[in-house]
Order: C-alpha cells, then sequence, then structure tokens
C-alpha cells in the first residue's frame, strides 16, 4: 500500500525509474478529458492514480457550493479518498 506520506519525488531516480516501469505494466495509461468527473462521491474504486501529464482537482460539493480539497500534478501518485 502507499501510504499518504508517500513523497515519490523523494526516492532515488533508480528506483523511481524501476517503480514507473511496474506501474507501466500493471496499469493502463488513460487520457481523461478537463473537466471529466473521474470518482464519484459514494463509490469503491480499486486504483491510484500516477499522474504522467496535467492535474487534478479533487473537490466536493455540499449543499450547492464546491469546496476544493486538493490538486494532483505531474508525477504525483493519488488514490481515491475514503
Amino acid at each position: 500500500m502507499i501510504s499518504p506520506e508517500f513523497l515519490y519525488n523523494n526516492i532515488p531516480e533508480k528506483q523511481s525509474k524501476y517503480f514507473f516501469s511496474i506501474i507501466q505494466k500493471i496499469g493502463k495509461e488513460k487520457n481523461i478529458e478537463k473537466g471529466k468527473t473521474i470518482v464519484k462521491l459514494g463509490s469503491s474504486p480499486t486504483f491510484f492514480f500516477y499522474i504522467v501529464e496535467g492535474a487534478f482537482k479533487t473537490s466536493i460539493i455540499k449543499n450547492d457550493k464546491a469546496y476544493i480539497l486538493g490538486f494532483t500534478y505531474d508525477g504525483d501518485i493519488d488514490c481515491c479518498p475514503s
């Protein structure tokens, strides 16, 4: 499991290349169009994200108001909050 304290950018380059090669073997690259919802509240996804290029925003709508929880950028790994 990758914990929230895991900082991909802090691991040595040789290990990071190895880690990325594993992700490429077991994962599937997917292009997401801007503004598209990836995960909906209440769902139970079984995946994590490795952002190759671009960024995504995590937000929640409560009482008809959107609240931004955070952003994920190039080279970041993120998972689905529960």
